[in-house]
C-alpha cells in the first residue's frame, strides 16, 4: 500500500471512529484548501481521471495566485504622493482597474482596496501586502504537495481492500474494514459496529432488539434515512452558501406566498411549511417510524451505500413546537450574519442580553411571544433540539414526521454541533448496500410504505402514476 493512503488512515482513526475510504479526495484538509471547489472522486482507482482533475484545478490555481503576486508587487512599488506618506487613491485605483477582470475579484486584499476612497498610507498598504503575500506563498506550497498526488499508483477497491487487511488491520485488531460497490468502510471495532442491512426482516429485528432494551419512559427512539452513506446530519440552510442568505429566504417565502403562511403563529410553524415546500431551513427532518426512514434511504441513489441514523433521545430533551427555546433557535432564521457568539458577552447572561445583535433577536421572538423575557442563555443558541412539531398536514402524519433544530455554533455561517448524546458506548452504523435498495423497495410496498403513501399530495401522486405506467 502508498505510504500516503496507509499514513492517511491510521491519522484519521485516531480521531474518527470510522472513515469511508473514498472521501480521501474530499474530507482532507489539502483540499479544502482550494477555496471550497471540492474534488471528489467517486472512482477513486480511476489514475487517469485524477491526474485529469488534478492537473486542470492546480493549474487554474496556480495562476491565480502568480496573478496575485504581481498585483502585491505592483502596490508595494507605488510612491508616495510629494512630501507625504500616503498613497494617493488614484494610483490604487488604476491597478486595481488592471486587474479586475484577473480572476481576483474575491481575494480579501483586492476587496479592502477596491472599497477604499481615500489615500491610504503607504506603511499600511505594504503591511496589508505582506500579510498577503505571506498567505499567496502558503497557498502554493499546498499546491505543490497536492500535485504530489499525481504519483499516486491507484489499484482497483478489491486490491485495496486486501492491501488495508494486510498493512492496518493486521498490525492492530480492532480495526476492520467493510467493502460495498464502490467504498471500504474502515473503523474501530472497539468503538463502531456494522451492521450491514440487506432486507426488510433484518432490519425489523435489528429495531426490535434496540426497542426492546428500551426504557420508553425515559427514551424515545428517532430515525433518518440518508440514500448515501457519505451525507451529514447537517440541515439544506448549510449546503450550498444558503446560510448567508437565510434571512432573505425566509421573507421572500413569506412575501411571494402570503396566503401559505396566514394561520402560522410561530416562526417554528413557518419553518416548518417551508421544509415541507423544500426551502433550505435549519430543520433537518427525522420520523418515529424506522420504515419510513429505510424508505428515504433506499428511494434514491441506487448506485450508492446507504444509512440508517437511530437517535436515542432522552425524553426530557425533546421540546414541543411552541417551547421558548424552539422559539429562540427558530427565530435565528430572522437575523442576520452579524449575530456572533464569539464577538459578544457570552459569560455573563446579564451583559449578553444586552448586546445589540441580541436585543434584535429578542424582538423577532417577542412578535410571536409578546411576554417573552429579555433574558436569553447563550447556551441555547449552540443547541439542537428534537422537535414535536403540530401534525397539520397530510405529509407530516404519514411520515410520523418530526424535526432536529440546529442553532449555531460561533456564528450563523457555521451549525451547532450534533451532540452524540443519542449514542451508546458503541456506536452501531447500519449500513444498505446499494444492490439490496430496489428489493427492500418491493418490500415495504407490501408494509403500506411507499412513495404514494408518504407523499400524499395530488401532485405528487399524479408524477408517481406517470412513472409507474409509462
Amino acid at each position: 500500500m502508498n505510504d500516503e493512503f496507509k499514513n492517511y488512515i491510521a491519522n484519521e482513526l485516531k480521531n474518527e471512529d470510522y472513515l469511508i475510504f473514498s472521501e480521501y479526495f474530499s474530507s482532507d484538509e489539502k483540499m479544502k484548501t482550494l477555496e471550497d471547489k471540492y474534488i471528489i472522486y467517486n472512482d477513486y482507482f480511476d489514475v487517469n481521471l485524477i491526474k485529469e482533475k488534478l492537473e486542470k484545478d492546480i493549474k487554474f490555481l496556480f495562476s491565480k495566485e502568480e496573478i496575485l503576486s504581481k498585483f502585491i508587487t505592483e502596490l508595494k512599488n507605488l510612491k508616495c504622493a510629494e512630501n507625504k506618506k500616503s498613497i494617493p487613491s488614484q494610483k490604487v485605483k488604476e491597478i486595481i482597474e488592471k486587474y479586475k477582470k484577473l480572476e481576483l475579484i474575491d481575494n480579501r486584499l483586492f476587496k479592502v482596496l477596491k472599497t477604499s476612497s481615500k489615500a491610504m498610507q503607504k506603511s499600511n498598504i505594504d503591511s496589508k501586502c505582506d500579510k498577503e503575500k505571506v498567505r499567496c506563498e502558503n497557498r502554493k506550497s499546498i499546491l505543490n504537495s497536492i500535485s504530489e498526488l499525481k504519483k499516486i499508483k491507484c489499484i482497483d477497491s478489491e486490491e485495496l481492500k486486501k492491501s488495508i487487511e494486510k498493512d492496518i488491520c493486521c498490525a492492530d485488531n480492532n480495526i476492520k474494514c467493510e467493502q460495498f460497490k464502490k467504498d471500504i468502510l474502515i473503523y474501530n471495532s472497539k468503538k463502531v459496529a456494522v451492521c450491514v442491512i440487506e432486507n426488510v426482516e433484518k432490519y425489523v429485528k435489528e429495531i426490535l432488539r434496540i426497542s426492546k432494551n428500551l426504557d420508553k419512559d425515559k427514551f424515545s427512539l428517532f430515525y433518518r434515512g440518508h440514500a448515501n452513506m457519505r451525507w451529514k446530519l447537517v440541515p439544506s440552510i448549510y449546503r450550498n452558501q444558503w446560510i448567508k442568505k437565510e434571512d432573505i429566504l425566509f421573507r421572500e417565502m413569506l412575501i411571494r406566498n402570503t396566503d401559505e403562511f396566514r394561520n402560522c403563529k410561530s416562526t417554528f410553524e413557518k419553518l416548518t411549511k417551508m421544509q415541507h415546500y423544500e426551502l433550505p431551513t435549519r430543520l433537518l427532518d427525522i420520523t418515529t417510524n424506522p420504515l419510513v426512514a429505510l424508505y428515504f434511504a433506499c428511494s434514491s441513489e441506487e448506485d450508492k451505500e446507504a444509512e440508517i441514523h437511530i437517535f436515542k433521545i432522552n425524553n426530557n430533551d425533546i421540546s414541543y413546537y411552541d417551547s421558548d427555546k424552539v422559539s429562540v433557535i427558530s427565530n435565528l432564521a430572522k437575523v442576520n450574519f452579524e449575530l456572533n457568539l464569539k464577538t459578544l458577552s457570552t459569560g455573563v447572561r446579564d451583559e449578553f442580553n444586552k448586546e445589540e445583535e441580541v436585543k434584535k433577536l429578542v424582538a423577532q421572538i417577542k412578535d410571536e411571544k409578546p411576554y417573552f423575557e429579555n433574558n436569553i442563555d447563550p447556551k441555547d443558541l449552540s443547541k439542537t433540539i428534537f422537535v414535536k412539531p403540530k401534525l397539520d398536514n397530510k405529509r407530516i402524519i404519514r411520515q410520523n414526521g418530526a424535526f432536529i433544530l440546529f442553532g449555531m455554533k460561533d456564528d450563523k455561517f457555521s451549525p451547532a454541533k450534533l451532540l452524540d448524546v443519542y449514542k451508546t458506548k458503541k456506536t452501531k452504523k447500519y449500513i444498505i448496500p446499494s444492490n439490496k435498495k430496489n428489493e427492500i423497495i418491493k418490500e415495504l410496498k407490501l408494509f403500506g410504505i411507499s412513495y404514494s403513501s408518504l407523499f400524499p399530495e395530488i401532485d405528487k401522486t399524479s408524477s408517481q402514476l406517470k412513472k409507474e405506467y409509462l
